[in-house]
This record gives structure tokens, sequence and C-alpha cells, in this order.
């Protein structure tokens, strides 16, 4: 039996209670942190997105939800369109850490290094960035690159320096590097590809300080969705295995949301730091940071599995 978590305000906006972290944490409960993903505030993200870019009420709204649900990071990026830009005109931004990324394409010199730098510390109006993820693992390998950041963190321009993985290969990589202090990677109930590196991952954590964030628990909406062409796309003919399991996810569950479940799902994982949540729009974010208790979350047996080209949406086609 569940509590209302929904809170309505004298003003007539619906407010969220703080994060339940803390009191899963006296009872001896692990649940991730939830960080709130940027991508869709400056790009038409996502295989199922219907809303397209919110505008600047809602993202300041979002940002307000979040805070008051117990959020303390947003994830951007210079490559999500102006999601910088909209996260530093926000009056709510210095409440936040922010973790952002480099571009794509940036250039190995480390002249390229400082302007990207540069044009973040300005998109988002601070003087510091909190955490500067490499977007691509290929700059892991470029020396200039690394002595720029470097160089950036001992001159107090970035606290943290990591990187974005796509899969077990470049995880290794990015273990194997001691100035990377965040991996993000591509999770969810149904990725398995994981699983023979707790141990590594419990390893390298004795050595050196290391946050593992998880991202994408939703798969980009893929998971969400029943429409057969989004699953050809990602390589998928046959959906139905998936979507009974995920069917017999929200029965076993009471009912609870599918988005939710994938979600708190992951939290639920020892091994797992924070868990990065894009939303579209504030009903969504207020319905994802609703505080039920997810401690007896039932995961059910028999999960399928699904393919590395699906699990990438690097890889996803075009066209059915």
């Amino acid at each position: 039996m569940y509590r209302n978590n929904v809170i309505e305000c004298s003003e007539g906006v619906k407010s969220m209670p703080s994060s339940d972290a803390a009191r899963h944490a006296r009872r001896g409960f692990h649940f991730a942190e939830r960080i709130v993903g940027t991508a869709q505030w400056g790009l038409d993200y996502g295989i199922a997105n219907r809303t397209g870019l919110p505008c600047e009420n809602e993202v300041h709204e979002m940002m307000r939800l979040a805070y008051q649900g117990g959020v303390r990071t947003l994830d951007t990026a210079r490559a999500y369109g102006d999601s910088e830009e909209r996260i530093g005109r926000s009056a709510l931004s210095s409440r936040f850490t922010i973790l952002t990324k480099t571009p794509p394409n940036m250039g190995p010199r480390s002249e390229d290094v400082r302007s990207a730098i540069e044009e973040s510390l300005s998109a988002l109006r601070r003087d510091r960035l909190d955490g500067l993820l490499l977007h691509r693992i290929a700059q892991l390998a470029h020396e200039q690159t690394m002595q720029a950041l470097m160089d950036a963190q001992a001159n107090g321009l970035i606290e943290r320096i990591g990187v974005s993985v796509q899969g077990p290969e470049e995880m290794e990589k990015a273990l194997g590097d001691e100035r990377i202090s965040i991996i993000q990677f591509a999770y969810n109930l149904l990725d398995n590809r994981w699983e023979s590196f707790l141990a590594r991952f419990e390893k390298v954590r004795k050595e050196r300080d290391l946050k593992l964030h998880a991202r994408s628990a939703l798969l980009q909406g893929l998971l969400l969705s029943r429409d057969p062409h989004h699953w050809r796309m990602a390589h998928v003919e046959d959906p139905h295995p998936i979507w009974r399991w995920l069917d017999n996810l929200v029965l076993a569950n009471e009912n609870r949301s599918l988005a939710e479940l994938l979600i708190e799902g992951v939290r639920r994982l020892e091994w797992i730091d924070a868990v990065i949540i894009g939303v579209e729009t504030p009903a969504q974010l207020r319905a994802l940071l609703g505080n039920r208790d997810s401690s007896d979350l039932i995961i059910p047996a028999d999960r399928p599995s699904i393919q590395p080209e699906t699990l990438n949406p690097a890889l996803w086609t075009q066209a059915a």
C-alpha cells in the first residue's frame, strides 16, 4: 500500500517531497542518485519523443521540480543543441552540480580543449565546470587533449574529468585510465553486458575515486514503445518476448508505471552511483520523481536478452 506523494501547494502548483535516498539509506537500502539528463532540452531527442523541444518556461519548471524532488545534478553537453545555454539562463542554475561533455568533433590540440571549456563556461554562466566528460572515447587517446584537461583541472576550471562510453571495450579503456573519475555508460534492466565487470569495478574503486553513472535506462524511450516500426529501427524484428517481460514487470509491481520501474530497478543496483533520467516535459519529471517506496521492487526472472546493436542507438537505422 502506497501513500500519495504528490502534494498540492497553496498556489495550486503540484510540488514534490524531497528525495527518498536518505530514508532508504537509514533502512539499509542502496538507491543511486538521480541526475536529470537534458538532451531533450536542446534537441528533438529519443525514438518515441512526441513533444519536441520544451519552451524556456518548461525548462525552468523542470529545474524547479528536479530540485524540489531531491535532484542536485544535471547532465548536459555541447552537442545537446542549446541545452547548456538554457540551463545557464535559469535563475535556478546555481543550485545544481552540472556535468557537461566536450564536443564530439573537438580537435585534439590544447587550444581546441581550452576553447571547448570556455564555451561551456560561458553558456552555463559559471567560473568552473563541476565535471567535464569526453563525449567520445577516442578523445582519451590524445595526450594533448588529456594534458589540457589536467591543466584546466589544476587551474580550478574543472572539478572532475570523465568519459562517456558505448560498450565493454570502451569501458575497459576508461577503467584503465586513472585520470578518469566519472564514467557514463548505457544500461537498462535488459542489458547483461556489464555483469562480467562487477569485480573489476570493485577493484578500481578501491584504487581511486570513481563514479559510475548509468544513462538510457529507458533505451532512449524504446522500452516504452509498442510501435513495431521503432523496434525494427533498433534491429528487433519480433519485440513480443520483450513486451511480455515488460508487462510482467508492471503486473508484479502493482501496476506502477513502466518508466518508473525501469529507472528504479537500475537505481537499486549497488555498483551504480547515479542514474541519468532524460525528460521532455514537467509532467514526465513529476511522475518519475514520485518517491514511492521501491525497496521491495520485484524483477521477473527469465529476462530476454537484447543484442548489442539494439543497445547502441548509434547503430539504429532510420527506416524499417
